[in-house]
């Protein structure tokens, strides 16, 4: 393509605004923003998410609880344990943390309050819960701040003063899978938790690189076909 006509079709795309042409520029967008996500997605996540997976299946010990007390300390370890029978926060959960944000609201045109959110704030999980090995013996599992509650119940409420708060959790006597590192004395500092079996937790692992791998090709595909379609209209003058 000469220079003249590279020119010439970006005035068009990128130039002066013609009359009606807000649906292009907006498809634009959207289409440059789903690129820009799917392909880092795509591009990142899958090589993480592969490298995760087989760290855990080949580097971290899966030991029975007689195994698991001869350990030496620093050992990263994947155990199956299960929480208390007690219920210990709200919504039923015997273990969880909690989000909240504040909306702030107007009068709209109508005479309807509309809310802007901000950013969640998140509430640590508890330092240290007892949880029960398959044996019954009890395990004093220490909770970092950020550990990661995979696939855990969610639950939202707001109240009259527009506070919304999310608290994530797991059910008292849930069985779980817990990734850490053994501290000795009957202690683990978790680095994830898992609503399944240590099984169950290493197949979570080994498909997240294909899912991650959907997503992202289905994001960019999608930020593609609205580039095109953008740049099509744009054209038109639409």
């Amino acid at each position: 393509m000469s220079r003249f006509s590279l020119n010439s079709l970006l005035a068009s795309l990128f130039g002066r605004r013609r009359r009606g042409s807000g649906v292009s520029l907006l498809l634009l967008l959207a289409g440059l923003f789903a690129c820009l996500t799917g392909c880092p997605a795509a591009a990142c996540g899958v090589p993480y998410g592969f490298a995760r997976s087989v760290e855990v299946m080949f580097t971290v010990a899966r030991p029975d609880p007689t195994e698991l007390r001869v350990l030496a300390p620093g050992t990263r370890v994947l155990v199956a344990v299960h929480l208390p029978d007690a219920v210990t926060g709200p919504h039923g959960l015997a273990l969880s943390y909690s989000e909240s944000r504040r909306t702030s609201g107007g009068e709209g045109p109508v005479g309807t309050a509309t809310a802007t959110p901000y950013t969640w704030l998140d509430t640590s999980p508890p330092q240290q819960v007892v949880m029960q090995l398959p044996d019954g013996s009890p395990l004093a599992v220490q909770i970092p701040p950020r550990t990661p509650f995979l696939n855990a119940h969610q639950f939202e409420e707001q109240d009259a003063e527009g506070q919304e708060r999310r608290y994530t959790g797991y059910l008292p006597g849930q069985a779980l899978a817990v990734e850490g590192t053994w501290e000795g004395n009957g202690r683990l500092t978790a680095r994830a938790l898992y609503a399944g079996t240590p099984n169950d937790y290493l197949t979570y692992l080994a498909t997240r690189p294909g899912t991650m791998l959907l997503l992202g090709t289905a994001c960019s595909g999608l930020g593609l076909g609205l580039l095109v379609l953008g740049v099509v209209l744009r054209l038109l003058g639409r």
